[in-house]
């Protein structure tokens, strides 16, 4: 079992210093308020971590954007100490991911 939590672990360090790989659930129309919107949810491959996005309907402009995270992701670490952390595990990084951890 701590395997696996421990694999997990790496994992959202992954997307803390690379990006989310995501996954896009399609768009729904949607009304609150008043307001007409469209509605699209993705999921993260790689951690599960959501994200939802609502636009205007009308100009696609993004009005509001959250996440929920998965218990254990590493919001306080930045991208530079993620890359740092996989470099210690010996995965391997670009060029221009060693230019933002300075190394």
């Amino acid at each position: 079992m701590a395997r696996r939590a421990r694999v997990k672990g790496q994992e959202m360090v992954r997307c803390r210093a690379y990006g989310h790989p995501w996954v896009d659930y399609g768009w729904l129309a949607m009304i609150v308020g008043g307001l007409r919107l469209w509605s699209q949810d993705f999921e993260c491959s790689r951690c599960k971590a959501t994200r939802h996005d609502r636009r205007a309907r009308a100009t696609f402009k993004l009005l509001r954007r959250w996440y929920d995270l998965p218990a254990g992701y590493p919001g306080r670490m930045s991208r530079a100490e993620a890359l740092r952390a996989l470099i210690d595990e010996g995965s391997p990084i670009s060029e221009q991911q060693e230019a933002v951890i300075g190394a």
